[in-house]
């Protein structure tokens, strides 16, 4: 055999490898591709039953035609509204200007109608952002003005003073709504406790959470329909101008309180001064009391100085009546006995004279 024999027979050989090699790799290309292929049929037969469960839905949601129909029933519920709308304070406490950031289509409109709002409209603003960031009702307004962009409003009813803080604090975005939003099962359905958790009070948060559960004993009878807990919707409007009424209600009894305060204030600051000048006249009377005090006291002392005085004169006097009563004794004795040597002396007298004679 000769030399190119054997080089072609080694090239044969290597060839053989390399083809060995890229046949194998093939089959597992193949192999790769047909089951990456498998992935993805399967995968699209999924994205087919989720596509056609999202339009026509099942019993744990709604479809996208379904969803329609409810989101158009609940824009009918809910009225016309107008989003992204940025406040500007007017003069006049309470009085804003609002303008209205148009939709793309709408946006080359220059009549004043263009924002269908005409004037004397009610109109209920709320602060865009949610509740859990400080969102919150703003209050009823009546469109006094209407321009190509923005209105004017005022607020229906007199605000007070934390109602107009609240409105001057508040920067926007707002929500405007030409009908008080309404109370509905729907609007919460679907939302577990934690979701619900941030967007409601503490105080009703059970209600929402067993909306739709199974009732208990417990319950109220209105609350139980067909063995199941559904909570009583609330009236916001009726209850909105319910609290008006109490809160004016509340007002006059405020001022009322207010000016039996006053009452009473100018009636204390009267027995105050009575009473500064009853305390005057007690740190008068006090202050002679003890003058009084001070010249009894002295009077009594003089009192105890004379009578020790006159105790002691007394105890002098009846010493001395004593030494006296003892004096004229002696003196009696003495004389007693200058008698008895008188008589003596005259008997001796006698008698010498006698003798005389």
């Amino acid at each position: 055999m000769c030399i190119w024999n054997k080089v072609l027979m080694g090239c044969i050989a290597v060839a053989s490898v390399v083809f060995f090699y890229m046949a194998a790799r093939t089959v597992k290309i193949h192999k790769y591709w047909s089951e990456l292929a498998q992935q993805h049929e399967r995968r699209i037969s999924q994205l087919q039953e989720e596509t056609r469960l999202l339009r026509e839905g099942n019993g744990t949601w709604m479809g996208i035609a379904k969803a329609q129909n409810q989101l158009h029933k609940l824009v009918i519920d809910r009225g016309r509204a107008w989003f992204n709308c940025t406040p500007r304070q007017g003069n006049t406490p309470g009085q804003v200007s609002v303008s209205i950031e148009m939709p793309a289509a709408e946006a080359d409109a220059a009549a004043p109608a263009s924002l269908g709002i005409p004037a004397a409209t009610v109109l209920y603003v709320f602060e865009k952002k949610d509740r859990q960031k400080g969102g919150q009702y703003l209050g009823e307004f009546k469109v006094t003005g209407v321009g190509k962009k923005d209105v004017q409003l005022e607020p229906l009813r007199k605000f007070n003073e934390a109602e107009l803080q609240r409105l001057t604090q508040s920067g926007g975005p707002w929500v405007m709504y030409d009908t008080m939003p309404t109370d509905n099962h729907e609007a919460f359905a679907g939302l577990t406790e934690s979701q619900l958790k941030p967007l409601l009070p503490a105080a009703v948060l059970a209600e929402y959470v067993r909306d739709g559960q199974p009732a208990q004993p417990g319950d109220p009878d209105r609350c139980k329909v067909a063995g199941k807990y559904v909570r009583a919707l609330r009236d916001y409007a009726g209850m909105r101008d319910t609290f008006f009424q109490q809160r004016t209600v509340l007002v006059d009894q405020i001022e009322a309180d207010k000016r039996d305060q006053q009452y009473v204030e100018e009636a204390l600051a009267d027995a105050k001064t009575e009473v500064s000048f009853f305390e005057t006249e007690k740190a008068t009377v006090q202050a002679l009391v003890k003058k009084y005090a001070e010249q009894r006291d002295a009077v009594l002392a003089h009192l105890r100085r004379i009578e020790k005085s006159l105790a002691d004169f007394k105890a002098m006097i009846a010493q001395q009546l004593t030494l006296n009563q003892r004096m004229a004794n002696q003196i009696g004795a003495i004389q007693f006995k200058a008698r008895q040597i008188d008589q003596q002396t005259r008997v001796m007298a006698q008698a010498t004279a006698g003798a005389a004679h």
